[in-house]
């Protein structure tokens, strides 16, 4: 599915999801079950740990949905700017009306800040929302934004070696080859871990990692994390 396809399914989704939980609005579910509260809170936690928050950090928060993240993170750094394509999602983090949050409702492939601009910059669960062109042109515009020395976190990245875990039966193979048929992959862009690697070194960045996720997120079985830092 293209990246224009995806910005109008959530714009729409936006739309309809208004009265559903803040987990279920921006799809964290497994078997159509939210995610719990435990799993949930030891996510942020093993998400915060890698980000190494410091109080005069300012964060990059990009498809930051609902603000789940943003809101949780902003209290332990000195700024948090919140970008999503889905105007409820920003509207109802822009309502909590934290102090150090500035929201944006914008297409982050459209972008546009003044370099190093960031100490940190977060795209949890949004990646394959993008083409592999567009994210080669991200990490450009991520090593651009970032100080040196800043910190790239990417989370949630389909991991195309394990692509059979998550299309793991027969009917869903047959859907996966029918999906590729139509250029609509419902997982959207699956990523090999060498890939990024050496995408992030050509952007300019250094001590990258690909991490696999711990066995409780739920969708370990078929993604990974990645971080790097901004020579």
């Amino acid at each position: 599915m293209s990246s224009e396809k995806w910005t109008a399914f959530w714009k729409e989704h936006g739309q309809v999801s208004k009265s559903s939980s803040m987990q279920e609005q921006v799809l964290r579910t497994y078997n159509k079950q939210a995610v719990s509260e435990t799993v949930w809170s030891n996510t942020l936690q093993y998400i915060t740990d890698h980000l190494e928050l410091q109080r005069d950090d300012v964060v990059l928060d990009l498809c930051c949905g609902n603000g789940l993240i943003s809101q949780y993170i902003a209290p332990e750094c000195s700024k948090v700017v919140s970008v999503d394509v889905t105007p409820e999602f920003v509207d109802s983090l822009s309502k909590l009306d934290l102090p150090n949050v500035e929201t944006v409702c914008a297409n982050v492939s459209q972008l546009e800040f003044p370099k190093g601009s960031f100490s940190i910059i977060i795209i949890y669960a949004g990646i394959q929302y993008f083409s592999l062109a567009e994210v080669v042109s991200l990490f450009k515009k991520f090593a651009y934004w970032l100080k040196p020395g800043g910190r790239l976190f990417i989370g949630d990245i389909p991991d195309i070696s394990k692509t059979w875990n998550f299309y793991n039966s027969p009917e869903r193979e047959a859907f996966y080859f029918e999906s590729c048929e139509n250029n609509n992959d419902v997982v959207g862009t699956w990523f090999d871990k060498q890939w990024l690697l050496k995408l992030s070194e050509y952007a300019g960045f250094s001590h990258t990692f690909a991490i696999e996720q711990p066995m409780e997120q739920i969708y370990s079985h078929f993604r990974f994390d990645f971080k790097a830092t901004k020579k």
